[in-house]
This record gives C-alpha cells, structure tokens and sequence, in this order.
C-alpha cells in the first residue's frame, strides 16, 4: 500500500495525523539504517567497520525513539487503540505496551539513544578505544 501526503493537504492542527508521522518518520530511519547496516545482504557494498557500528547503533536509537513517541502518544491519548482494528493489530499494542517492551526501552534503547547515537558522551568512546 502506499500512502501519499501532500503539503495542502496536511491539517497541522490534527495532533493524531501529526503523532503518526512522527512515528513513521522514526520507523523510516529505523528502515533506512537497517539497509545501511545490511550493506551486501541488501546489494550494496560492504560498510567499513566504524560505518557499519554507526547504523546500527542509529537503528537501535530509531527503535528506540519510535517506541518512546508511541508510549507518549498513546499515555497522553493522542493515539488510541480501536476496537474495529483486527487481532494480530490488537495484540502488537498490547506487546508495544508490555513490561516487556518498557524494560527493553529502559535499559537498552535508551542507552544507546543518549549515549552513543544522538549525543556522543565521551564514556563510550573510551570503552570502545
């Protein structure tokens, strides 16, 4: 399916419009990086090595920053689920809401957002060296 938006079309004012294209432009990142970090697996050339740790560690933060916009979205009710959505959809919220998926954000996500990805601190730098 594709889905096109076009500037005159776009009500700006529509938070759950603007809060879904947020979370599709996370996801494109996150898609993008992935075939970056793939390189021949996706027929392009092998990455260098420090390339290579760049986009995954960007795809990890874009995961990262997806699933923190959804949890802001959805507590704030911006987003919401529907009743009318199929059962594999529903069950995918339920996961996205999970303990599970908080814990993962939390403790490993988040890391590599804040400290290697958008904001290079210098305490992984010199564990890496």
């Amino acid at each position: 399916m594709k889905w096109t938006i076009t500037a005159d079309k776009l009500d700006s004012t529509d938070a759950t419009l603007v809060s879904l294209l947020q979370l599709l432009c996370s996801l494109e990142f996150a898609i993008s990086s992935a075939k970056w970090y793939v390189g021949e697996g996706a027929g392009r050339s092998e990455l260098p090595p420090h390339e290579h740790v760049l986009a995954l560690a960007l795809n990890i933060a874009s995961i990262g920053e997806a699933l923190h916009k959804f949890d802001y979205f959805t507590t704030q009710v911006i987003i919401k689920i529907s009743s009318s959505w199929d059962n594999m959809v529903k069950e995918s919220w339920e996961y996205l809401k999970s303990d599970e998926v908080a814990e993962l954000k939390k403790l490993n996500l988040k890391y590599v957002s804040d400290k290697s990805t958008f904001h290079i601190d210098p305490e992984p730098v010199k564990q890496f060296t």
